[in-house]
């Protein structure tokens, strides 16, 4: 009777923990933060500047200023692009507003966000919130180390979530779904441009532990996506 009772304990914590990490997930996405190719960068984003003084002072106007809700920012320099959600086939990069309250009720920023699959468990992990466009450069960059090869340093960010056989990520673009590296729907539509190119949803589908058994699929809907009726 012991040996069943841990058991369905056992079961029943790792069920808390799917529904933990789920929910984390749909978190993320909601919180995306839309990029566009082209426009201005949104207030509290400080820009680098040559002048120290210049730094200092856009710094301080940032911590004191909340991002529109709509805004829609460019963030890249010579090397690196940064998107709103962006995966390269081993980690799923995020770009999400902060969800840490502001002592002065202002908006704390923007986290980079990545998730991946390490030795069969899934993994997660999170920036500082970041207001300096260069800091956010900095972190998109590290979160694609940190997929390939974990450091000591990068690993103080992360979280391990759950056990999983492996993950399959994919994208409804163009009324379809497709995988997010191909070239089907790779043109995005106006509703998705509008929003920062971020796919009108995106599915999941994760092989749970043994344990468990079984895959889950989950989908998630970008909340401004409407169907086109022509």
């Amino acid at each position: 009777m012991i040996k069943s009772r841990e058991i369905t304990q056992k079961r029943v914590d790792e069920i808390a923990s799917l529904e933990n990490v789920m929910r984390q997930w749909d978190a993320d996405l909601n919180a995306l933060f839309p990029i566009t190719t082209s426009g201005a960068a949104p207030s509290f984003v400080s820009q680098p500047n040559n002048s120290a003084a210049s730094n200092s002072a856009a710094s301080n106007s940032a911590m004191g200023n909340s991002a529109p809700s709509n805004a829609a920012s460019t963030l890249s320099n010579n090397s690196t692009q940064i998107l709103a959600i962006d995966w390269d086939g081993r980690v799923l990069k995020l770009m999400r507003r902060s969800g840490t309250p502001s002592l002065q009720g202002t908006d704390s920023g923007l986290n980079v966000v990545g998730w991946t699959m390490r030795d069969n468990t899934w993994v997660r992990w999170q920036s500082p919130d970041l207001v300096r466009s260069q800091d956010l450069i900095a972190a998109w960059n590290q979160v694609s180390l940190w997929a390939q090869n974990a450091g000591s340093e990068s690993k103080q960010y992360e979280t391990v979530l759950m056990s999983s056989g492996g993950w399959q990520i994919y994208y409804y673009r163009d009324n379809a779904w497709s995988n997010p590296l191909s070239s089907s729907g790779a043109t995005p539509s106006s509703s998705a441009v509008g929003a920062g190119n971020i796919p009108d949803a995106v599915r999941i589908e994760v092989q749970l532990p043994p344990s468990l058994g079984g895959t889950i699929l989950k989908d998630w809907v970008r909340p401004s996506f409407s169907i086109s009726r022509s």
